[in-house]
């Protein structure tokens, strides 16, 4: 080990204010030994005026001296109080951002605590709300073929199974968006056609694309289209895709669907001819709660919300392209196989 280390004087502004200090004494102890020199004590030879004038020069030179000292002395007070005033100031303020930290703390501790308690909370009411929707929808379709004949009845009956549907639809959204806060959206991606979805998928809209004298066609390559994906998953996401663009295609419009393989993953797209999405909107319509029109809003605005988590679960990405009056083009990506 060194042995010089020990003979470094310490760092920070008390080690600064000391040097000065010692600077300022090696200066006056030579002006003083100047001073005692050019003092010393007359020749027998000097006359009365000259010894006269060195006394009065030395007594100069001691009040000067004292002088000096008590300035010294006043400059030393002076900067020892302000160390403790800015130590005291110092440590005001360091208790004071400390608190405001705990404040903060505490107010995200309690916010995430609130967070949690909700989610459980929409997980358990929503699975509570399963079991008397499943027998009001068994019901309804008892009801639906045993008034066959009888066409008011069958279309309340009708109406009521449609009603359980979309309300099963809520209670689903709202399972996954709890799922999806927790870390814990199930998604099981596994190789397999991605065309196989798709179809599905347009299956399920071909009646109420057709009551609504819409259009629906998909273009789909003729040979598979590999990719890894969960099933279900990517068909709810086309779900939400076709449901918003029925919701928004007028009567004689068109929607279209298209899949093809794009570099290493396959793009699906849901394309429509409603009246386009707006420019400001395009980058919030993925964001929880968000809907395009607030006039007959049907739902929480948390389809699209969803439809990127699950796309992002797959490692894909889904974007929208639009312009007021000429549709919207909505595409993801699933890694192919």
């Amino acid at each position: 080990m060194d042995s010089s280390r020990g003979d470094s004087p310490p760092a920070g502004p008390d080690a600064a204010r000391d040097q000065g200090r010692a600077d300022r004494d090696d200066r006056l102890r030579e002006e003083r030994l100047r001073a005692d020199l050019a003092a010393d004590p007359p020749a027998a030879s000097e006359g009365q005026p000259a010894r006269e004038l060195r006394r009065s020069s030395a007594d100069a030179i001691q009040a000067e001296r004292l002088s000096s000292d008590a300035a010294l002395d006043d400059e030393r007070r002076e900067s020892d109080r302000r160390s403790v005033r800015d130590g005291i100031v110092q440590k005001t303020e360091v208790g004071r951002i400390q608190g405001l930290l705990d404040t903060e703390s505490l107010a995200l501790s309690d916010a995430i605590g609130a967070l949690n308690l909700r989610d459980e909370f929409l997980a358990i009411v929503s699975h509570d709300l399963r079991n008397p929707l499943n027998a009001i929808s068994l019901n309804a379709r008892l009801v639906a073929r045993h008034a066959a004949g009888e066409g008011s009845l069958a279309r309340i009956a009708v109406a009521l199974a449609e009603s359980v549907v979309q309300m099963d639809r809520i209670i689903s959204d709202l399972l996954d968006v709890a799922s999806i806060e927790a870390g814990k959206l199930s998604v099981l991606p596994r190789p397999g056609d991605a065309r196989g979805p798709v179809r599905e998928a347009i299956g399920m809209f071909r009646e109420a694309t057709s009551e609504r004298s819409v259009s629906l066609d998909a273009a789909l390559p003729e040979t598979p289209l590999p990719a890894k994906f969960d099933g279900g998953r990517v068909v709810q996401v086309l779900q939400n895709l076709l449901g918003n663009a029925i919701h928004f295609t007028p009567e004689n419009g068109r929607i279209s669907v298209a899949a093809k393989r794009s570099g290493e993953f396959v793009a699906i797209g849901v394309r429509d001819s409603g009246p386009g999405i707006a420019s400001d909107q395009i980058g919030v319509i993925f964001e929880r709660f968000r809907q395009i029109e607030k006039r007959g809003r049907k739902g929480l605005g948390l389809g699209l919300y969803i439809s990127r988590c699950i796309v992002q679960a797959h490692g894909g990405r889904i974007w929208a392209e639009s312009s007021p009056g000429c549709g919207s083009t909505f595409t993801f990506t699933l890694p192919a196989a």
